[in-house]
């Protein structure tokens, strides 16, 4: 059973957070979803307090969290581990076969074509097809897309998210971004603790869990690697809110 997440020492800890559905509510419109002074106040506020080991995971490109936050600039992982910015603000990526998903992506339009609820996300080396206005369709879109991704074949997978569907090379994760922060200053050495509310999220989660850290899934619980839950993602922020309060 989960259980509720302990005090921490912001000073000896790092600060990993997913975004959509862990610090933002999730937006229709994921293109056009941007952060609340709130929260940007709160993570300038629990930056300072961890020395700067603070940084972003997520599913989105690093351009797209950089819009999302403006004029904020994090370290952060992006597109689940394949890019990386460090705290010094150095970029890193990680080469990959381009061609898998220019191949793919024509039959993604076409899959996406056949519903006008559907919404196509591309990213550049990811591809979303997002389904939250057609939540009825997510078999046969699953089949679809696992049906893609064994055609072009090259490395290419399927990623389940809350109402989207994503095809992206294997092999990368969001543990691939977790050890990429904590093997960076000012993360090294740290506790890393960890906020996700997804399926993208469980690597991360065990990861974490095995580096002996704190991962919390945020949300509805579920079967998870994760040992602790919070159960919104208003919870998520006054737990990261109390983690400032001294004494």
């Amino acid at each position: 059973m989960l259980t509720e997440p302990p005090r921490v020492d912001p000073g000896r800890c790092a600060f990993l957070l997913d975004v959509d559905g862990t610090l933002l509510p999730f937006a229709p419109d994921p293109a056009g979803a941007r952060a609340d002074p709130q929260i940007r106040e709160l993570l300038t506020d629990l930056r300072t307090a961890c020395d700067g080991a603070l940084a972003l995971v997520s599913g989105r490109a690093i351009e797209s969290l950089d819009a999302l936050f403006t004029p904020m600039r994090l370290p952060a992982s992006g597109l689940h581990g394949l890019e990386f910015r460090s705290a010094d603000g150095q970029y890193h990526r990680r080469p990959v076969d381009a061609a898998a998903l220019d191949a793919a992506r024509p039959l993604l339009e076409r899959v996406a074509a056949l519903d006008p609820a559907l919404y196509l996300e591309d990213k550049g080396d990811a591809i979303g097809l997002h389904y939250r206005h057609a939540p009825q369709l997510e078999p046969e879109l699953t089949t679809a897309l696992q049906t893609i991704a064994g055609r072009i074949g090259r490395g290419l997978e399927v990623l389940h998210g809350p109402m989207v569907l994503e095809l992206a090379h294997g092999g990368i994760s969001k543990a691939t971004g977790v050890r990429d922060l904590m093997s960076s200053a000012p993360f090294q050495g740290r506790k890393p603790v960890y906020l996700g509310d997804d399926l993208t999220d469980e690597p991360a989660f065990s990861a974490v869990e095995a580096a002996g850290g704190l991962a919390i899934l945020v949300g509805t619980e579920r079967s998870t690697a994760a040992r602790h839950a919070i159960g919104s993602v208003a919870g998520a922020r006054s737990w990261l809110r109390a983690q400032l309060v001294t004494g």
